[in-house]
C-alpha cells in the first residue's frame, strides 16, 4: 500500500526504453514498428469501493455481481512487450481511449486492430499523425469490390457501400475514400470532429481462410499502406494473423500469471497489482 504506484510505472517505462525498444526494432515489418491493441477485462473482490470506482456487467444481477475493470493494451507485436495499458470502468468503450495510447506511436508505426478499432475516427485520427492502421472492418458495413460501383449518399442509396470508389488494385483489392458520417460518435467532442478531414483515403481488401472440415471464412481488411506493390495483399493477410498473438498475450497474463481475478479490496491496490502484473510479465518477455 506504502508503494507510488508511480514508481511502479517508472519502472514499467524504463524498462520498454532500455530493452523493449532495442528488441523492437529488430521485429519491425518491412520497416515499419508494428503493435497490436486490444481490450480484455479482469474480475475483482465485491466490494462498495471497487464496484463505484468499476462497475459490473448489466448482464450481473445486482447484488450478486463482481466488479469487473476493462482493459485496454498495447502490444509490441515483435516482442509481446506491453508498450502501455489503460484501465477504467467496466462500460468503458474500448474506441473512446484509443486517443490516450496515439501519442506513445510514431510517424510510419503500424497498428494492428480488430473490427473494434475499425471506425472513420479512428482512421482520421491515425493519419493526423501518419501513422498506419491495418483493422478489421466492422461487419455492419457494406463492402463491394465492384468496378466504379455506387456509394451512397445522404439518406440515399440503402444497401449501397458509403465509401467512395477510387482504383482497383487487384482481385478484391482497391482504393475508396471513407466518408466522415453525419453522425459524430458520443466519446468524442464535436470541436474535434468538426476538424477532422472529410474523407480519408484508405485500402479495402478480402481474402479467405479455408481449413479442411471447417467453413470458409472470409476476412475483410482496411489498410493505409496503399501501394499494392509494397504491401502485397498476400502480405497484408500474413501479417494480419499476427493480431491473434493478442490472445495468447492475454492468455499469458490471465491464466498463466493469474491475472483474471485480482485480489486488491480498493481501486488504489488494483492500480498497483495491475502494473505489478504488467511489470513482470515484460520482464519475462
Amino acid at each position: 500500500r506504502r508503494l507510488p504506484a508511480a514508481l511502479l510505472a517508472t519502472l514499467i517505462q524504463r524498462l520498454w526504453e532500455n530493452l523493449g525498444q532495442a528488441a523492437g526494432q529488430d521485429g519491425r515489418w518491412k520497416g515499419h514498428r508494428t503493435f497490436l491493441v486490444d481490450g480484455s477485462s479482469c474480475s475483482m473482490p465485491d466490494t462498495p469501493a471497487l464496484q463505484d470506482q468499476y462497475g459490473q456487467p448489466d448482464a450481473q444481477k445486482k447484488g450478486c455481481g463482481f466488479p469487473v475493470a476493462k482493459l485496454l493494451m498495447l502490444f509490441d507485436a515483435s516482442t509481446g512487450m506491453i508498450r502501455q495499458f489503460l484501465s477504467g470502468p467496466y462500460a468503458t468503450g474500448e474506441l473512446s481511449r484509443m486517443p490516450l495510447l496515439h501519442p506513445l506511436l510514431e510517424a510510419g508505426d503500424l497498428l494492428l486492430g480488430d473490427r473494434a478499432f475499425c471506425s472513420f475516427v479512428h482512421l482520421a485520427l491515425l493519419g493526423l499523425r501518419q501513422i498506419h492502421g491495418l483493422l478489421r472492418m466492422q461487419q455492419n458495413q457494406i463492402v463491394s469490390f465492384k468496378v466504379r460501383r455506387p456509394h451512397a449518399t445522404g439518406k440515399q442509396g440503402k444497401g449501397l457501400p458509403r465509401s467512395r470508389w477510387i482504383k482497383r488494385l487487384g482481385h478484391e483489392d482497391q482504393l475508396v475514400e471513407h466518408l466522415k458520417p453525419k453522425q459524430r460518435p458520443g466519446w468524442f467532442s464535436q470541436k474535434d470532429y468538426d476538424a477532422l478531414p472529410e474523407k480519408v483515403l484508405v485500402r479495402e481488401l478480402r481474402y479467405r481462410i479455408t481449413q479442411r472440415g471447417w467453413r470458409t471464412k472470409e476476412v475483410t481488411l482496411v489498410t493505409t499502406l496503399l501501394d499494392p506493390v509494397a504491401y502485397t495483399k498476400a502480405e497484408l493477410a500474413q501479417l494480419y494473423l499476427r493480431r491473434w498473438r493478442v490472445e495468447n498475450n492475454f492468455r499469458d497474463l490471465k491464466q498463466t500469471l493469474g491475472m483474471a481475478v485480482l485480489k486488491g479490496q480498493s481501486p488504489q491496490m488494483i492500480e498497483r497489482e495491475l502494473l505489478l502484473f504488467v511489470l513482470v510479465y515484460n520482464l519475462v518477455r
